[in-house]
C-alpha cells in the first residue's frame, strides 16, 4: 500500500524490498502521455519479466513473450511502469527489455 504521495507504507509486506529504496525509484518515475512498447525478452530466458515495484528483486507479476505489447504510463531512465492492455494489470517491466 502506498499514501497519498505514492510513498510505500511502513507496515507493507515488502520481501526483500527496502521502503526507502521502493519510495526513491517511485519518486524517480515521471507520467508520460502513454505510448505502446513491444517486449524484447532477454535471450537467456525468451521472456521479459513483470514486476509488482521498480527493481530487479521485486515480487514477479508475469512472464511476458517476445512480442507481446504494453502500454507505457510513467518512466524513468531504466524502468517503465506499465499496463499488461489483455489482463489490465499494472507493474514495472526494465527499460532495456523493451522497444517502441
Amino acid at each position: 500500500p502506498v499514501d497519498e504521495k505514492g510513498n510505500v507504507l511502513e507496515d507493507s509486506t515488502l520481501g526483500s524490498e527496502t521502503v526507502e529504496g521502493l519510495n526513491k525509484q517511485y519518486s524517480a518515475m515521471r507520467y508520460v502521455d502513454s505510448y505502446t512498447v513491444t517486449v524484447v525478452p532477454d535471450t537467456r530466458t525468451g521472456t521479459a519479466r513483470l514486476r509488482w515495484a521498480p527493481r530487479k528483486n521485486s515480487t514477479l507479476i508475469s512472464l511476458l513473450p517476445a512480442g507481446y505489447t504494453l502500454t507505457v504510463l510513467a518512466a524513468n531512465s531504466n524502468w517503465l511502469m506499465v499496463e499488461d492492455p489483455t489482463t489490465m494489470k499494472i507493474g514495472y517491466i526494465a527499460a532495456k527489455y523493451t522497444a517502441r
